[in-house]
């Protein structure tokens, strides 16, 4: 019923062939009320509309992306700092093996971390030094709440897109009823015209 309530909005407005515009009023159908809401609807619109959301998701993932980069980096920024001691008593020691051994874990964190800032400088040059915590934290931070602002922007954008598929789908049924009533029409129009000549002999 609500559908049916809809098409006879849409009937009300003109329907052109790559643009044109409805608008939903208030009714009430049985219990239910459509807030006033109107759909630009076009070729252009949609292609527009989903290439916004493409976008949008692909600035998600992006800033996930920078995000999981920034956390990994910080995590060995914090271990190295934590396995200084251990590290420099490994060193004391001629690097015995015996000590190696009960101390295994914390200097295999030790040497994850040189690794990763071997590859830090060697992908943005030697002579770039490493960030500190505070501005890893920051940089988190900052990219956090793109990744909302965007995604927030995503879900919006997605559900016009799910609106006018809807719309879509109504006005396609809409062409096609009245497309099927000039058939009938014309038939009809056919019909009467053999039966007059019929009559006039």
């Amino acid at each position: 019923k609500l559908i049916y309530e809809e098409k006879n909005f849409i009937r009300n407005f003109s329907i052109g062939s790559n643009d044109f515009m409805f608008k939903w009023n208030k009714c009430q159908c049985g219990n239910i009320a459509v807030n006033t809401r109107k759909y630009y609807i076009g070729n252009k619109w949609a292609d527009g509309i989903s290439e916004k959301c493409d976008a949008l998701l692909e600035s998600v993932k992006a800033d996930e992306a920078r995000m999981s980069e920034v956390s990994v980096l910080r995590k060995h920024l914090i271990n190295y700092a934590k396995t200084k001691d251990v590290f420099a008593a490994y060193k004391a020691s001629g690097y015995n093996r015996e000590f190696y051994e009960a101390h295994r874990d914390m200097l295999a964190l030790r040497s994850a971390a040189k690794k990763a800032f071997d590859a830090y400088k060697k992908e943005n040059g030697s002579d770039k030094k490493l960030p500190r915590i505070s501005e890893l934290n920051a940089e988190y931070a900052m990219f956090l709440e793109q990744k909302k602002s965007s995604y927030a922007e995503y879900r919006k954008t997605k559900s016009e897109m799910q609106d006018w598929l809807v719309a879509q789908k109504i006005v396609q049924e809409i062409l096609k009823e009245d497309e099927q009533k000039k058939e009938q029409l014309y038939e009809q129009e056919v019909r009467q015209e053999e039966e007059n000549k019929e009559n006039s002999r």
